[in-house]
Parts: structure tokens; sequence; C-alpha cells
């Protein structure tokens, strides 16, 4: 079909080990419920930020948790009414000085991280930016 997909040598040689050692990959994530924002939520939410990954949940006991990010507490349907996101939690603008606009961003900042890697967080909370570092945890 002529369509081809760049990878770069580092990546394949990762995710092939992966592969062939635990026959999945292993990426580090962090333990939350995470939507991507866009402006008609940041607006119904009150936010002064209109891009970012909006903490709907942290996973009890989860590395988020741990450092101290926050969920939201606020319930509201989202999409097709049949989803429910928890407002008022924090957004996480940054990751290993990766500027987070979309969970195509987000995925990206964690592609070569691993469960057990420390990367540093940027947080948006109260029309204020925080950093913290977090410990990856297993996917």
């Amino acid at each position: 079909a002529g369509v081809g997909f760049a990878v770069s040598s580092e990546t394949a040689m990762r995710v092939g080990s992966d592969l062939l050692t635990y026959g999945k990959v292993k990426r580090g994530v962090i333990d939350a419920s995470l939507y991507q924002l866009d402006y008609r939520i940041a607006r119904y939410a009150g936010l002064d930020i209109t891009q970012g990954m909006l903490v709907s949940e942290v996973t009890d006991g989860g590395n988020a948790e741990k450092v101290g990010i926050k969920g939201g507490t606020e319930a509201a349907y989202y999409g097709n009414r049949k989803n429910i996101i928890y407002l008022g939690g924090d957004v996480i603008t940054q990751i290993d000085n990766i500027k987070i606009t979309s969970l195509a961003d987000y995925y990206s900042a964690l592609e070569d991280k691993r469960p057990g890697d420390v990367v540093k967080v940027v947080i948006h909370r109260d029309r204020k930016d925080l950093e913290m570092k977090i410990k990856l945890s297993g996917e």
C-alpha cells in the first residue's frame, strides 16, 4: 500500500527486547485516569488553561497519590454521556521538560521510560505550576 513508519533504532531494540522477554512492552506509567483537556472542559471546569492532561482520578496507593497529585471531586458527563470524569483535579502540563498538550504528547514523553524510572512532572493546580518527581509504575 506504500505506507511506512519510522521508528528509532533505540525504540525498536527496547520494544523487541521487551517482547522477547515479557511477551509485551513494559512502559512506565502514572497511576491515574487522565483525560485530554480541551477548551470545552476547561471552560466548564473554570480552569485558566486549556491544554494538558486532566487528572480525573488517582489510583489508591499508586505513585501519583504518593507524590500528592490530586484527582477531581466533581463528577461530570463526558463525550456520549456514558463516561464520567471528575473535575477539579490537577492538570499535567510537562513531563521531563516535554510540554504535554495532548494524549499523544503524554505517551511520547513516556515512550522510553520504564517502570521504576523517575520523571519530573509539572502540574497546574489553583492557577499555579508545581513541579514534582514521580517514580513510574509498571503497565
